[in-house]
C-alpha cells in the first residue's frame, strides 16, 4: 500500500525532512550530493522524501513553496523547521540536528553571526564618523536585526499584542 504523503509524515517514528526541488533548479542540483552526504552520516535517523515541485503542484501550494530548494523538518509528524534556499553542508547537518532534537532551525552558526556583528559595528561607526548620515544608520540597524532576529522574542511580542487586541495565539 502506497501511504500519502500526510500519513508518510504522521507514522513515521523517525524525524522527517522533505525537499522541495525541480529539475532545473541550480541550487537544489548543488545541494543533492550535500543531501545525500548527510543522509550517509545520519544513516537510518531519517525518513527523506523529495518532492518535485513540477510534478507534485498540489503539494507544492499547499504548502506554500515560493522558492527552492525548501526543506521542512518534522518531528513527531509536527513541522519544526522550514528552510529555503541553498545551504552547505555544515548548515545542511545544524538543519538535520535541529529536527532530530524537534528544535527550530535558525540557519544562524556562531561565525555568521559573529560576521555580521563585525559588519553592524562598522557600519554604526560610519553612520557616525564625520557627522551623522542617516542612510547608514539605517542600514545599521537592518544588519543589527538580520545578526540577531533568531534571539530576538518575536513570538513573545507577538502573543502580547495578540492579548492586548483580545486575540488568541
Amino acid at each position: 500500500m502506497d501511504l500519502t504523503f500526510d500519513e508518510k509524515v504522521k507514522s513515521s517514528p523517525l524525524p522527517v525532512v522533505v525537499d522541495f526541488w525541480a529539475p532545473w533548479c541550480a541550487p537544489c542540483k548543488m545541494m543533492k550530493p550535500a543531501i545525500a552526504s548527510v543522509m550517509q552520516e545520519f544513516e537510518g535517523q531519517f525518513l527523506l522524501i523529495e518532492v518535485n515541485t513540477d510534478e507534485d503542484q498540489e503539494l507544492t501550494q499547499r504548502f506554500n513553496i515560493k522558492s527552492i530548494p525548501t526543506l521542512i523538518g518534522y518531528n513527531q509528524g509536527k513541522e519544526v523547521a522550514r528552510r529555503v534556499g541553498g545551504m552547505s553542508a555544515r548548515d545542511l547537518r545544524a538543519f538535520f540536528l535541529a529536527v532530530q532534537k524537534g528544535e527550530a532551525y535558525t540557519g544562524i552558526d556562531s561565525q555568521s553571526r559573529t560576521f555580521r556583528l563585525v559588519a553592524t559595528a562598522i557600519l554604526f561607526f560610519l553612520a557616525f564618523n564625520k557627522g551623522f548620515n542617516l542612510i547608514v544608520l539605517v542600514m545599521a540597524i537592518g544588519m543589527l536585526v538580520f545578526a540577531t532576529y533568531d534571539k530576538l522574542p518575536l513570538k513573545n511580542i507577538q502573543k502580547w499584542f495578540q492579548a492586548r487586541k483580545g486575540g488568541t495565539s
